[in-house]
C-alpha cells in the first residue's frame, strides 16, 4: 500500500479500512449491520491503493482528529455525496436503533428531544412507553419559555 500511493501512516487509513471491512468482510462482527444488509462502499473508494487515495482526496479536506465519518442516509452507501465527518454525538444520533420522535415539524432522536427540553431520558421514555402523544410527552411540565425558544409553542 505505501508504495502505490506514499499515505501509508495518514490519520485517515483506519477510516478507511475500517469502512471497507464492516461493508465487504463476513468475517467481521460489524458486518451484518452493515455489508450484510446492503450499505456498500462506492467503486471509486473500494480498491486498495487508488481507492485510498481516492478516499483521501474526497474527505480528508474535512477531516479533523476526533470526527467520526456519517453516512447521511444511513441506508445508503459510503461515498463522497452521502458522506461527512460529524462529532460522535452526532453519529450516535444517526443510528437505525434511536427512537426518533416527530412534532411541530421538527423531527429528533429522543437523547435530542431529552437535551433540548431538559426533561430525564426516563421521563420522557416513560411517558411515550405508556401511549402519550408526542405533543403532550414533549411538552408537559416544560416552561412556556423554552417551548417558544424551540419552536414548540401552538
Amino acid at each position: 500500500m505505501n508504495v502505490t500511493h506514499g499515505m501509508y501512516s495518514h490519520p485517515l487509513r483506519n477510516v478507511w479500512r475500517s469502512m471497507i471491512t464492516r461493508c465487504m468482510d463476513p468475517s467481521r462482527p460489524e458486518y451484518p449491520d452493515y455489508g450484510g444488509r446492503g450499505i456498500t462502499v462506492c467503486a471509486a473508494w473500494r480498491s486498495y491503493g487508488a481507492g485510498y487515495a481516492q478516499f483521501v482526496a474526497d474527505m480528508g479536506p474535512g477531516y479533523e482528529p476526533g470526527l467520526e465519518i456519517d453516512r447521511r442516509d444511513n441506508d445508503g452507501p459510503y461515498s463522497p455525496e452521502n458522506c461527512r465527518w460529524v462529532t460522535r454525538t452526532q453519529n450516535s444520533r444517526n443510528k437505525r436503533s434511536n427512537r426518533v420522535i416527530e412534532h411541530a415539524g421538527q423531527r429528533r432522536c429522543l437523547a435530542e428531544w431529552v437535551e433540548l427540553l431538559g426533561l430525564s431520558r426516563s421521563t420522557l421514555r416513560n411517558r411515550l412507553n405508556r401511549g402519550w402523544p408526542a405533543a403532550r410527552a414533549l411538552t408537559e411540565g416544560v416552561a412556556p419559555e423554552r417551548l417558544a425558544e424551540l419552536g414548540l409553542t401552538e
